[in-house]
Parts: structure tokens; C-alpha cells; sequence
């Protein structure tokens, strides 16, 4: 049981990918109008979700990547070590 009141719960993740017995979980909670799919919402209010809809040039997936190789101290607390491929797949992935 939660500590205190909640009264919406986002999902910043995709439905999808959630588990759905946690989607269960938390409409038993607060109901499931009060869970809001972040999702959805970013399409509603037109939040940009990919790098192309914010004009990123697909050239610049190589210059991010590196520049992002280059960020030493997210890298060395990551979980998984993140390689040039890695970050160029996340920024591909993301255009």
C-alpha cells in the first residue's frame, strides 16, 4: 500500500512494454481513469518524439554518438558498458 494519497499515476513507459499486472496493480489502486499513459499524452499535447521532428539532420547520428561517448562520468555509472555502436543504435533508434 502506498504511503500517501496518490491520485494519478503516470506511465512514462509504453503500455506495451509495462507488465500488465502492474498496469492492474495500479488501476486497483487509483482507478483506472487516474492512469495516465505518458505516451498518449505527449501525442495529445504533440510533445516531438522523434529526433526528426525536431529537425536533427540523420548526419548528425555519428557526431551525437561520439559526443555522447565522450560524457565519462554517465558512462563510467552506467550498468552496461555503452560502446560507439551502442549509442549510435539508441540515437538511429530514436530518429
Amino acid at each position: 500500500m502506498l504511503a500517501t494519497k496518490v491520485n494519478k499515476i503516470a506511465l512514462l513507459t509504453p503500455r506495451q512494454i509495462i507488465p500488465a499486472s502492474l498496469v492492474d496493480y495500479l488501476n486497483n489502486i487509483v482507478g483506472a481513469e487516474n492512469v495516465i499513459d505518458a505516451q498518449e499524452l505527449y501525442q495529445k499535447i504533440k510533445v516531438p518524439l522523434r529526433l526528426s521532428e525536431i529537425n536533427i539532420p540523420e548526419d548528425a547520428i555519428d557526431r551525437m554518438a561520439e559526443a555522447a561517448m565522450k560524457v565519462t562520468r554517465l558512462l563510467k555509472n552506467n550498468p552496461r558498458e555503452l560502446t560507439f555502436k551502442d549509442a549510435k543504435i539508441i540515437y538511429s533508434d530514436a530518429y
